[in-house]
């Protein structure tokens, strides 16, 4: 009797224990995530009313209430705010204008306020920095081939006019990049770059908890929650990707809480991943994936094939199986029968193929942005509605000349960033310059199978990141100085 006294008394003592760990990582979570949160809640009610009244003379009251909150909040906040809502720019869940005016809404309401207050402060458009010389020649790049686009107009049926189309091909793309390096100028201490960097994770949890939520864990599902958010599944899978790598690099930066919720975020990015449906975003995960264990020696390495065989074999989703199968013997074995069946490619090698004769024809120069919606697309309707390869893209659109510009722009991300992961003295530096080198390598590997190099939906965070990067590249002795 004393003997089973004594082991109920251990067991309640063991599960007081967990009890109270379990209550300090709550009370430690909310303490650490405390203004992370009220963004949070503030930008569930923005998506969730905003959507109900984008349509009606309460949407006039709703955005002027946002309005005047945000214009309220200090300048790191408005910054975040930002981060939260710009991968909803596009989306139903947000009015796209307000009292009928195109281009009158949140998103460009923060920015513009953002660069005011910069501005205000009399703060210098480009700081130094050594990347300000490549941003500006790549914004260039972006307004010669959109300068030199404008004969696609007509093409497009009727869906672009001057105005809209410059908005689309100039303005939104520049302003992405704008909104990105603010960062840069906003942050003032590694404990605010911390809190960027939660913010950009807090901010890709809520778009991947959507895609798992309304996406339905299906391909059917991905591809109306695509339409409904503007976003393609795959830009979708390259968000999380980024979002993936970034926090890899990062995760052990921060209190013990932040690591213990960064360890989740990564499994929550992977779901995302999985059920965006993406197959180059799969490649992509598990090449993320092999380069950090690479980098944790030869026994992580082995452990990491061993779990991803095992998961495969007992635990991948079948509608993964199915997605990843579709357009192969194997696709029909499992019931896969949708357009896409015997076409692994999903029209890339027609599309392909039609590019090469206009990419000759206008090789060195090219012809200017949608080259191959008014040289192609245009003729052959059944081919897909861009190459699906940003090489050839840009090839079509800048030539030979142009594309090896733009190509060198993200050439030099990489050296850069690598450069500050092999010699900077700082820790968090040097994670953050790996992480950065690995994220832009994955997009240059998709540029093979789809993307293209302009600023558009699927890079979004990447320019936030960059924004980061600088900070961090200028203030290497500062970190070092606070221990990180």
């Amino acid at each position: 009797m004393g003997i089973m006294s004594r082991r109920i008394a251990s067991t309640v003592k063991k599960i007081l224990k967990h009890m109270k760990t379990i209550a300090e990582f709550i009370k430690n979570f909310f303490t650490v995530y405390k203004e992370e949160l009220r963004l949070f809640l503030f930008v569930i009610i923005i998506l969730k009313v905003g959507r109900r009244w984008q349509d009606s003379v309460w949407g006039i009251v709703f955005f002027l209430f946002v309005f005047f909150v945000l214009i309220q909040m200090p300048l790191k906040y408005k910054l975040y705010m930002l981060i939260f809502l710009i991968p909803w720019a596009e989306s139903r869940q947000l009015p796209g204008k307000m009292l009928g005016v195109t281009g009158f809404n949140i998103i460009n309401s923060l920015f513009l306020m953002i660069g005011a207050t910069l501005f205000y402060e009399k703060r210098k458009l480009f700081s130094p920095s050594i990347f300000n010389n490549w941003i500006l020649l790549y914004i260039i790049l972006i307004a010669v081939s959109a300068y030199r686009g404008t004969e696609a107009i007509p093409a497009f049926g009727g869906y672009y006019n001057l105005f809209t189309y410059i908005l689309n091909a100039l303005i939104k793309p520049i302003e992405i990049i704008l909104a990105g390096i603010m960062v840069f100028y906003v942050l003032k201490s590694p404990n605010q770059h911390l809190q960027f960097l939660r913010i950009i994770k807090f901010a890709g949890a809520i778009l991947v908890l959507y895609i798992l939520v309304r996406g339905g864990r299906s391909i059917d599902g991905i591809w109306r929650l695509a339409r409904t958010i503007s976003i393609h599944k795959n830009a979708l899978s390259f968000i999380c990707l980024t979002l993936l790598s970034m926090n890899l690099a990062t995760m052990n930066f921060g209190t013990n809480t932040e690591k213990i919720v960064n360890r989740f975020l990564n499994i929550l990015y992977i779901l995302g991943i999985m059920f965006t449906f993406s197959r180059q975003g799969y490649l992509s995960c598990l090449a993320i994936l092999a380069i950090f264990s690479f980098r944790k020696g030869p026994v992580l390495t082995l452990l990491f094939f061993i779990g991803i065989s095992l998961f495969w074999i007992y635990f991948m989703p079948i509608e993964v199986k199915k997605r990843i199968y579709t357009g192969t013997a194997e696709g029909e074995k499992l019931g896969v029968h949708e357009h896409l069946t015997g076409d692994v490619t999903a029209g890339r090698k027609e599309a392909w193929a039609a590019c090469m004769p206009v990419i000759e024809e206008h090789l060195l120069f090219g012809q200017g942005l949608y080259a191959y919606v008014k040289s192609i697309g245009a003729d052959r309707p059944e081919l897909p509605h861009h190459p699906h390869n940003a090489y050839l893209q840009t090839l079509l659109d800048n030539g030979v000349a142009g594309s090896i510009l733009f190509v060198s722009f993200f050439v030099m991300l990489i050296k850069k960033s690598w450069r500050l992961y092999k010699k900077s003295r700082s820790k968090f530096a040097s994670a953050y310059g790996y992480g950065f080198a690995v994220t832009i390598v994955i997009f240059l590997f998709q540029g093979y199978t789809g993307f293209r190099f302009y600023p558009y939906e699927e890079s979004y965070f990447v320019w936030f990141y960059l924004g980061g990067l600088m900070w961090v590249e200028k203030n290497q002795a500062y970190l070092i100085k606070q221990g990180m």
